[in-house]
């Protein structure tokens, strides 16, 4: 009867704690003791000094250890520990800019700005992005010296000059670190001057930019390659679309127009060593396809690991690109003889300097997503993909 008893107190007091826990954990939150890291649980803040550092690891995993067990073994605790933060940031909106809704499928932390804006912050941790991001300079370096090579950043909120928020984490250290460390490399940015000019540039519900913003990075490589660009106009459809972000967090109040580049340009193409098929960059709007259809992805769509398109001129280039190119590869390929088009996230096993060498490519444009491009985001591990070194 004793041990009963004791089993019973026992889980008394560990329910007691645990639910004590929220309750001093918001306190210090508030207090700047501790803060969140960008996701649903909290993160105790890196405190500098060997001592406090020690003190602060035996403290996380301690936390980790017991969190991970509560996980496992208590009944809806995982459930009420993914709430608990999300109700305090709702209460707390009104003193922030930015409101934590989760991840999505690539890992990626979900905010809500007050312009009702999605914004996403990597998940990746410091170890991960230095360690990804000097394999990813050293591999575009290496490329430099034998041919002329261009990067574009299509970059996002966290990586503007203007980011300055209180619980988003702001890339422009990395950003600048990577940019000081390129050799002979030429590269411009997609740079805004405040907020209202990059909603102008970006979907609010969509990881991609929109057509405003794929036409001004379309002249801006233009301006750098000295390429002859071409004037196109931007067609706003009535087409109601949520993006990618908004299908993860399936929310039917925000929503974009979709858009794209109005353009009649015919080029021939080869894609995956084959003509292509109905499904490739088909360039049409299809309706009735549903709330959370992706529009982006049926009309520009680009899921192949090679594509080369026959132009006009007299190079031939290399577009190491991602879906940000998709909007507009097939537009500066008209300057060029080839354009070969390899998408990290699918190409393996190509010895890229081979791949030039037996291709005659002369320039070469890397055209992703800025986190993929300098520290390799989502893990493609393109640069090995590719025979880098």
């Amino acid at each position: 009867m004793k041990n009963k008893n004791f089993i019973t107190y026992f889980f008394i007091v560990i329910i007691s704690i645990f639910f004590l826990m929220y309750p001093v954990m918001f306190l210090m939150i508030q207090k700047g003791i501790i803060k969140p890291e960008y996701s649903n649980i909290y993160t105790v803040l890196k405190p500098e000094g060997n001592i406090l550092e020690k003190i602060n690891i035996k403290f996380t995993n301690l936390k980790n250890n017991i969190n991970t067990k509560l996980s496992n073994y208590l009944f809806l605790y995982s459930e009420v520990n993914g709430y608990y933060p999300l109700l305090k940031n709702k209460i707390s909106f009104s003193n922030n800019e930015f409101l934590p809704l989760g991840t999505n499928s690539d890992g990626e932390f979900i905010f809500l700005n007050k312009d009702n804006f999605y914004i996403l912050q990597t998940n990746q941790n410091d170890e991960y992005i230095n360690k990804k991001m000097k394999e990813n300079i050293n591999f575009y370096n290496d490329l430099s010296k034998i041919t002329e090579t261009y990067i574009y950043l299509p970059s996002r909120y966290e990586f503007q000059e203007f980011n300055n928020a209180y619980n988003i984490r702001n890339m422009n250290k990395i950003k600048e670190k990577f940019l000081n460390n390129l050799n002979n490399i030429m590269v411009r940015e997609l740079n805004v001057k405040n907020k209202e000019e990059y909603q102008n540039l970006f979907y609010r519900t969509d990881h991609h930019w929109n057509s405003y913003g794929a036409y001004q990075g379309y002249l801006d490589i233009c301006e750098a390659m000295n390429l002859n660009c071409k004037a196109y106009d931007i067609v706003e459809t009535d087409v109601t679309y949520h993006g990618s972000i908004g299908k993860m967090v399936s929310d039917q109040k925000i929503s974009d127009k979709f858009m794209y580049i109005n353009d009649d340009v015919k080029i021939d193409a080869i894609v995956e060593g084959a003509k292509p098929d109905v499904n490739f960059k088909p360039r049409k709007i299809k309706d009735n396809k549903g709330i959370f259809y992706d529009y982006y992805v049926g009309y520009y769509n680009g899921l192949y690991s090679e594509v080369i398109y026959n132009g006009k001129g007299s190079d031939n280039l290399l577009i190491l690109g991602d879906s940000y190119a998709w909007q507009i590869d097939y537009l500066i390929a008209q300057e060029f003889n080839k354009t070969y088009v390899l998408n990290p996230k699918y190409v393996e096993n190509i010895n890229i300097y081979d791949y030039l060498k037996e291709n005659n490519i002369t320039k070469i444009l890397i055209l992703m997503e800025t986190q993929t491009t300098i520290f390799d985001n989502y893990d493609y591990d393109f640069v090995s993909a590719l025979g880098g070194k």
